[in-house]
């Protein structure tokens, strides 16, 4: 499915794609209220270029997106619940709840506020060795039964002004390995605060809140 809107705002209420390559893959000019799209073992492309993208009213407290990979524009926010294993979102304001173990790429985050949570999560190696995010943003992961892992810990994230919020826990199992964070470096400049909560572990390379922050 590929459609290329440059009206006004776009309700994708229900959209289904299945078989091999079946991607989806949506442009639109303003907003993009979602209902339910399904590309299970596929990708699923938003791009909503100066709108956010959302769920319809009647859809907040279901799974928006199903697929393998997400990838998610948005020039203002993008909110969704979801079920994928691979996302990369980018957006104003991004939170993401997804169902399930998430991969995510880093590169995109440009926005002030990025928040996702998930059973696991996976933050993959990005070609940049510091990713600085937009002054005053806030970072935060949230693993509700599992482990938050930077794939390359030697890898930083500054932050000016803003904040980070990192919490893993073991989802009631404590049998498990879940409920640890194995971070990279994490740096605050100006005023800010980093938070790190575990019910485990916490193995992390360098943390610096600045002379301001704790």
């Amino acid at each position: 499915i590929f459609i290329k809107n440059l009206g006004g705002q776009l309700s994708l209420i229900k959209a289904t794609s299945t078989g091999k390559f079946a991607n989806i893959d949506i442009s639109n000019l303003f907003n993009i209220e979602v209902g339910e799209i399904l590309a299970s073992g596929q990708d699923v492309k938003l791009k909503s270029v100066s709108g956010s993208i959302y769920a319809a009213a009647d859809y907040k407290d279901k799974t928006n997106i199903t697929a393998s990979k997400l990838d998610l524009e948005a020039f203002g926010s993008a909110i969704l619940k979801t079920m994928v294993n691979k996302a990369r979102v980018s957006g104003e304001d991004v939170q993401l709840q997804n169902n399930g173990t998430i991969y995510i790429e880093t590169e995109s985050l440009n926005g002030s506020n990025y928040s996702i949570v998930a059973d696991d999560i996976v933050v993959l190696d990005s070609d940049q060795q510091e990713i600085e995010l937009k002054s005053g943003s806030n970072f935060s992961l949230i693993a509700e039964k599992g482990n938050i892992v930077f794939l390359d810990q030697n890898e930083t994230y500054k932050v000016e002004n803003g904040n980070i919020n990192f919490t893993a826990k073991t989802g009631g199992d404590d049998s498990t390995y879940n409920g640890g964070i194995i971070a990279a470096n994490l740096i605050i400049t100006g005023n800010g605060n980093i938070n790190l909560e575990a019910d485990k572990n916490i193995t992390i390379n360098k943390i610096d809140a600045g002379a301001t922050g704790k």
